[in-house]
């Protein structure tokens, strides 16, 4: 009796070699880090434009909370029959928040805030940080200037100085003053926001 043997042929399929393994790993881990970057620049400049956005609004909202007053001072003034109120910028602070010079490149490390949310101006002795302050129910109220109880502080720093000008005539300061605002923010108060803005008696004038 005969015996046959039947041969079963084995088909081989190439494989990936250890390099080719790595160098798809590395061209996927560039494709990703790429996109990767793109999205956390994106993000990081998004956070700094918002913080820009607060520190200008936190500026500009120090300057007409000082003109509010200018006008109220003006209003009374008025009111009780007089063309000029006895002093224009009553209740900003007078000695510790107002200089008698003006200097517009002054680096500002002193001066006053002001609660906008609460109606005050406040002396140089207080805490220039902002805090934020929330209803019962969470809802964000705005900046302002509080205990810890009402108040969680925020990220930024405002300090203001009003500098009267004096006139190039007399030297005795005229009915004009300087409304100097700088927000500091971020770590060690790296950023900084400036505004600077002119403040006329036009109530003496009418």
């Amino acid at each position: 009796m005969k015996i046959k043997y039947k041969t079963t042929k084995y088909k081989f399929t190439k494989g990936f070699t250890l390099v080719e393994a790595l160098v798809a790993i590395s061209i996927l881990m560039i494709a990703v880090t790429g996109p990767m970057t793109v999205a956390q620049k994106g993000l990081v400049s998004a956070i700094t434009s918002k913080d820009q956005m607060i520190a200008a609004f936190l500026a500009q909202d120090a300057i007409e909370y000082i003109k509010n007053v200018r006008d109220s001072n003006g209003v009374k003034a008025n009111a009780i029959g007089g063309t000029s109120p006895d002093e224009w910028l009553a209740g900003l602070g007078e000695i510790e928040c107002i200089k008698e010079t003006l200097e517009p490149n002054e680096t500002i490390d002193s001066g006053c805030n002001v609660d906008t949310l609460h109606n005050g101006l406040l002396s140089s002795s207080v805490n220039y940080q902002m805090c934020t302050e929330r209803s019962i129910d969470g809802q964000f109220l705005g900046y302002g200037i509080g205990d810890s109880s009402t108040c969680i502080l925020s990220k930024f720093s405002r300090y203001i100085k009003i500098k009267r000008v004096n006139d190039v005539v007399t030297g005795e300061p005229a009915d004009e003053a300087y409304i100097d605002v700088l927000i500091k923010w971020g770590n060690g108060a790296d950023q900084q926001f400036r505004i600077g803005s002119y403040l006329y008696n036009y109530w003496g004038n009418l």
